[in-house]
């Protein structure tokens, strides 16, 4: 499980997981055209990251919408996926 998520520059994240590791993740690749991460391109929106109650990372689109009652309002990566995608934080 991921137990916290910070962004850092250049649409990355830092995470730490339940098992002490640190990783880092590169998300930029998740910025192409039709993709749904262009609707938080925003270097604010993506700042929002935060660790879901599964574990995994997720960001609201909307700030302002519950995403726990407008489920369509959430975007997250699989904890799983996360991690093999990324690389050990130096």
């Amino acid at each position: 499980r991921i137990v916290s998520a910070r962004a850092i520059e250049g649409y990355s994240v830092s995470l730490v997981f339940d098992n002490g590791e640190k990783r880092v993740l590169d998300c930029k690749d998740c910025f192409f055209p039709g993709s749904v991460f262009n609707k938080i391109a925003a270097t604010d929106d993506f700042a929002r990251v935060f660790v879901d109650d599964s574990g995994n990372l997720a960001w609201d689109i909307d700030a302002d919408v519950d995403s726990n009652k407008v489920w369509n309002n959430r975007i997250d990566c699989c904890r799983d996926a996360c991690y093999l995608k990324s690389v050990p934080a130096s």
